[in-house]
């Protein structure tokens, strides 16, 4: 059983598998678990959670970059030090500045705090941003384990091209992110678009790496959303993103689901 200090940290067990378009054997997968707010912990909290992450056994978290100062970044850096790889997710807003799509923070509507949209993303701006952290990371010998860019794009609580919910429970389909007489589907299918300039500005700066150049590099369209809330599905978001070009600049995929525990209900 985990620790208070600990759970706080370690929110979901994850399993990473084999970062390819086919099926994931057993002994080829990672299991990690997902480590937030180390940006704002103070140093003792950080060394504790280290502490409590060796004594449990774990190999692997998935985190982030960046925040508050390099907070995140650091501690990647420290947890590598202490034997403990990284996913280490990155925001494909990272090193922009356009923000005229961000939805506002609205916790009434599922939003607790403001989205930006994946159309506002900097594609120059983010790849000088990622240059600098992994600049970082190579000069501090870390091997990143994965690249997971971006969270849940395929939802509105990470992506606000979805724009403000008119029709809850909307489930956008491959037909209609290709439609662009749909305004809400094709801000979407734009926005993704965008996503892709962003993920190879990362594989270029990955491939140019003295330490990460064979880090694989995973999308991150990838969450089932709960029944009533708006989002495109996870195939059809991978094969929209696939037919313009998504295997050329991406390893493989990232997938996030919540089961429901009823056996009988599939994930979209």
């Amino acid at each position: 059983m985990l620790s208070q200090g600990l759970r706080h940290f370690a929110l979901a067990s994850i399993c990473f598998g084999a970062l390819a378009a086919q099926p994931v054997l057993a002994q080829h997968a990672i299991v990690g678990v997902n480590v937030v707010g180390t940006d704002q912990a103070s140093d003792q909290t950080r060394h504790d959670l280290l502490e409590q992450l060796q004594r449990y056994h774990v190999k692997t978290i998935r985190t982030s970059l960046g925040g508050h100062g390099n907070r995140y970044t650091t501690f990647v850096v420290t947890a590598f030090q202490h034997g403990i790889g990284s996913v280490v997710f990155v925001n494909p807003s990272a090193g922009g500045t356009n923000s005229t799509h961000t939805l506002p923070a609205d916790k009434a509507a599922g939003l607790p705090w403001p989205v930006p949209a994946l159309s506002d993303a900097d594609p120059e701006g983010f790849k000088k941003w990622f240059e600098a952290e992994v600049a970082t990371l190579d000069a501090a010998g870390v091997r990143i384990t994965a690249f997971e860019l971006g969270n849940e794009l395929n939802t509105p609580r990470f992506n606000g091209d979805f724009g403000a919910e008119k029709t809850p429970g909307r489930i956008l389909r491959l037909s209609e992110l290709e439609n662009p007489h749909d305004p809400q589907a094709s801000a979407v299918a734009g926005g993704y678009r965008v996503y892709l300039k962003i993920l190879a500005a990362m594989k270029d700066v990955r491939d140019h790496s003295t330490v990460n150049r064979k880090t694989p590099i995973i999308s991150g369209m990838s969450a089932v959303m709960a029944a009533g809330r708006t989002s495109a599905t996870i195939p059809d978001s991978i094969e929209f993103l696939r037919q313009n070009g998504l295997d050329k600049v991406a390893d493989g995929y990232a997938v996030h689901t919540y089961p429901a525990g009823d056996t009988r209900v599939s994930a979209r």
